[in-house]
């Protein structure tokens, strides 16, 4: 490619995927791929792996069940705690319904647990089990994305140019290749995305996200807690910490670039708006997040796009659908993603092939045609089990 420069990081020989992001699933897709020997690299913005950001995440069967393919279900089951009991309370603080057991009845109907960890620590262990950590590059921001029939390209903003085959956009809801892939898709064919792209996301919930030591307050260690009325209040119980959300609709709709990201003081007002919401009894929301760790308050989008590829850079993630924290599937889909793409990829390889563009143009179609619905599927149910909650 003309545009390769001196300053230039070649992948290697063979088919070469770049993944732009590094969390949790970025890195499980690494380590699949170096599990089937494709060459790969991974670039994070942020300047160190399993930074001191997140809250809670939730992992059901089917993530569980990727991720002990993969090796992890020791690391995972060390570094967790199982959910035992699931309890929902009236906003009033009275007990409204409870499930006892509820380790056991996952472990029997799906053959797995429902564990409960710090995405900082489940972020970890995925990064530790990759062999070659030389192919995981931190502090490195795109800055131009471009296709080619025969590769992509792009610059960094040290300058550096990288080049492979294969682009996957893993760096969130606000990913900078999926407005780069959606800037190349209309500049080149108008009309691609069928009105797709930043300014069709909507927004009607935010949430408060953190994770707190629950010291003085009457938590048991294996417990969640769920407290409805016009918002969500839930708390999952850890062995020595308590991952919460408050999550709340929006006065109004928030559409495309109305999203922005909230500001200290949006958190801090918002925390005393509702400090005296009750938990419990005795316990207020303000009890719990005094004792915060950390938090972060962030919009809710809602979206499951349609079209998660142009050319030779694909899509995966949450930046082609965002689930409601509410069902706790948002890191199960985004396994899946991983999952699914390895699959069909390594399918491709072992026909020995060229990856062409029409190979290519295949195998993303493909990877819509499996994903699209179900992640529609769950986006949809899991805002839908939130409105009816609250």
């Amino acid at each position: 490619m003309d545009q390769v420069s001196e300053k230039t990081a070649f992948l290697g020989c063979g088919p070469r995927v770049v993944i732009v992001g590094g969390g949790t699933m970025a890195l499980a897709l690494a380590l699949m791929l170096e599990r089937f020997n494709i060459d790969y690299i991974v670039l994070e913005v942020r300047d160190a792996m399993a930074p001191q950001v997140g809250a809670g995440i939730a992992i059901f069967a089917n993530a569980y069940h990727i991720l002990g393919q993969l090796g992890l279900h020791e690391q995972f089951a060390a570094t967790s705690i199982p959910l035992e009991r699931i309890a929902d309370w009236r906003a009033d603080s009275t007990p409204n319904a409870a499930n006892e057991d509820v380790c056991s009845i996952f472990q029997q109907a799906f053959g797995y647990p429902l564990i409960v960890m710090d995405w900082q620590q489940a972020i970890k262990n995925i990064y530790d089990k990759i062999q070659d950590k030389s192919k995981v590059y931190t502090g490195k921001t795109v800055v131009t994305v471009d296709t080619f029939d025969n590769g992509v390209s792009f610059r960094l903003e040290d300058g550096e140019i990288v080049t492979g085959d294969l682009l996957v956009g893993a760096d969130g809801v606000h990913s900078f290749v999926s407005s780069e892939m959606w800037r190349l898709g209309n500049e080149r064919q108008p009309g691609c995305f069928r009105g797709e792209g930043p300014d069709s996301i909507k927004c009607n919930w935010a949430g408060l996200f953190g994770i707190a030591e629950p010291k003085g307050l009457r938590l048991q260690p294996g417990e969640s807690l769920n407290v409805h009325k016009d918002q969500t209040i839930a708390i999952m119980s850890g062995s020595d910490r308590a991952y919460f959300v408050h999550n709340h609709v929006l006065p109004k709709e928030l559409t495309g670039r109305e999203i922005r990201r909230f500001t200290e003081e949006e958190r801090e007002k918002y925390v005393a708006e509702h400090c005296n919401d009750l938990i419990q009894s005795n316990i207020k929301f303000g009890d719990l997040y005094k004792n915060r760790i950390r938090s972060s308050y962030v919009p809710l989008q809602q979206y499951a796009l349609q079209n998660w590829h142009f050319g030779r850079i694909v899509l995966l993630e949450d930046t082609v659908h965002k689930t409601h924290p509410v069902t706790g599937q948002g890191a199960a889909m985004c396994f899946e993603d991983a999952a699914i793409f390895v699959n069909i990829l390594t399918a491709h390889l072992n026909t020995g092939l060229y990856l062409g563009p029409e190979q290519v143009e295949r195998m993303f179609s493909e990877l819509e045609r499996l994903r699209v619905p179900r992640t529609t599927t769950i986006v949809n149910q899991s805002f839908l089990a939130q409105s009816m909650q609250s």
